[in-house]
């Protein structure tokens, strides 16, 4: 989402060449999840402060985005932006932005990861995350 050319492919993506950011197009219900959850949870499965990050890529199709589909969900972002700002010492590089064109990925991309669990991108960078989102709804069952 968010670059220049219409339908890219991956490899186009990964160039840096589009302006797109590789991104997942989250639909969900606000009787079952907020907002807020969903972006609590994108701000601690990765590190904001890492621009162009994903693993051991730095690359602008990895920045961290936000694309938002209303002004209450842009309020909302910046308001949990300047929050998650206050956890880090360096500044959060996270961009909040009016969602556009959102283009599917190739059939190959999808379900990558239940696809690909040994390939190293996997084990190394998902399967963490995996972990410690795990992790965390443990920990929020627990206490309610």
């Amino acid at each position: 989402m968010g670059g220049e050319v219409k339908h890219p492919t991956f490899m186009e993506i990964s160039s840096g060449n589009t302006g797109h950011a590789e991104v997942v197009e989250i639909i969900f219900d606000e009787n079952i999840i907020s907002y807020e959850e969903l972006l609590l949870t994108f701000f601690k499965t990765h590190n904001p402060t890492r621009a162009n990050y994903r693993g051991n890529e730095n690359r602008s199709p990895f920045r961290s985005v936000i694309f938002y589909h209303n002004a209450a969900h842009q309020r909302i972002a910046t308001e949990m932006l300047t929050k998650t700002q206050k956890n880090f010492d360096k500044p959060v590089t996270t961009e909040i932005r009016l969602a556009c064109a959102f283009y599917q990925a190739e059939d190959y991309h999808q379900n990558y990861y239940l696809l690909n669990p040994t390939k190293p991108f996997c084990t190394f960078v998902i399967r963490p995350k995996l972990d410690k989102l795990a992790a965390d709804c443990q920990t929020k069952l627990k206490s309610q």
